[in-house]
């Protein structure tokens, strides 16, 4: 997406500083009033299985220069104890409430063609995706530091609690790293 202000009549001229602050006004408002209502956010909590398949997909863009991906999985171990099985709970109008805020607040740091959110809840077991996080943006460190800045927002807000399964007992696990 390119912000032209060639299109704008304006009539009086604009230092390349004021230019540079009306293009990300214009994009911040874009961003914010157009996105929400346009499929450039794709989240979803669910009970099914995952497909990073879907969020290539979802995410490819000709425009797009970079593509990034984080698969989340459940580990078979965790502090040198063997896991058997995690189950994930989320209170999903509120979890999915604050996915929609992290994409705005994504959409207004980087520029985001797509951004793809999905989160298992339910039992899963070792090596299953517990959550897939996909982004595409015109740059490829932009790709990876939106979807980096998203499992961190992700985990420390959405409220997505997850309890492991051990032989010898089961935890339920802060959300926070």
């Amino acid at each position: 997406m390119c912000l032209s202000l060639s299109n704008l009549h304006i009539k009086f001229k604009l230092k390349t500083e004021q230019k540079n602050c009306l293009r990300i006004a214009l994009w911040q408002f874009f961003c914010f009033k157009v996105l929400t209502t346009m499929s450039l956010f794709n989240l979803r909590i669910s009970s099914e299985p995952l497909s990073l398949q879907a969020a290539f997909e979802f995410v490819e863009s000709p425009s797009a220069g970079g593509l990034n991906f984080f698969v989340g999985t459940v580990r078979n171990q965790t502090q040198g104890k063997a896991v058997q099985k995690l189950h994930y709970e989320a209170y999903e109008p509120m979890a999915l409430k604050e996915l929609e805020a992290i994409a705005l607040e994504l959409s207004k740091r980087y520029f985001l063609f797509r951004l793809f959110v999905w989160h298992r809840v339910g039992t899963l077991q070792p090596s299953e995706a517990a959550v897939i996080i996909g982004v595409s943006t015109a740059h490829r460190a932009e790709a990876f530091a939106a979807c980096k800045d998203c499992i961190e927002l992700l985990k420390s807000r959405v409220p997505i609690w997850k309890k492991e399964f051990f032989e010898d007992g089961a935890v339920w696990v802060s959300a926070l790293p």
